[in-house]
């Protein structure tokens, strides 16, 4: 092989994969679990103490997504950036979706659980 297919290879893969991280992210952002887990976290009191007046919720660019259905089930988990006012935070969120009702597992702030009710 000569440079020039190594680089092309290795130039696609790149793209490839860029590609598919966007793909995932935006699957992630439109989610249904996310939108529910984006509705929790802009009720929270406790966020809010934290961060001040809301100003985006988003799925982490380099955070962890997973995503799974069984049958009409589904579970999510994701780490979520809050950008407030006074400050950022990340939390680690997992949430569930039983007969169409979605509950928050759990919530946590590095090892710190939260309660977002």
């Amino acid at each position: 092989m000569d440079i020039k297919k190594i680089s092309r290879t290795i130039a696609t893969a790149a793209l490839f994969g860029a590609a598919l991280y966007v793909i995932v992210y935006l699957l992630a952002i439109n989610s249904d679990g996310f939108k529910f887990i984006e509705q929790k976290i802009m009720n929270s009191q406790l966020v809010k103490e934290q961060v001040g007046i809301i100003k985006k919720i988003r799925p982490s660019l380099l955070g962890p997504y997973d995503q799974k259905s069984v049958g009409e089930d589904e579970w999510v988990s994701m780490k979520i950036t809050i950008t407030g006012i006074s400050k950022a935070i990340e939390l680690d969120v997992k949430a569930k979706k039983t007969a169409g009702v979605w509950v928050l597992e759990t919530a946590k702030q590095g090892s710190q659980s939260l309660n977002l009710n």
